[in-house]
């Protein structure tokens, strides 16, 4: 499949990519193909970033990037307060 008869989609937890070859003519008659492949991502991808690119040889590759871990808590320093006897 040429870059331009792919097509890739996010829907929400969920990445497809199509293909589809018009249909066109070779030594045995007419011949159209498509194909539609749809896989869950996991949770802890950030979803709106989502790539994608096509290498010299038709190799579609998809890619996401991980949402950042929470952060490791800071090192401070804890006040310590006096408690007044009464």
């Amino acid at each position: 499949f040429r870059p331009e008869e792919l097509k890739v989609r996010v829907q929400d937890r969920m990445v497809t990519i199509e293909g589809k070859h018009e249909e066109r003519q070779d030594e045995h008659g007419y011949i159209s193909r498509q194909f539609s492949r749809r896989y869950v991502v996991p949770k802890g991808i950030k979803m709106d970033n989502v790539t994608s690119r096509i290498s010299n040889d038709g190799v579609l590759t998809v890619t996401a990037p991980k949402i950042n871990a929470i952060e490791p808590p800071k090192d401070m320093e804890v006040e310590i307060q006096r408690e007044v006897s009464k």
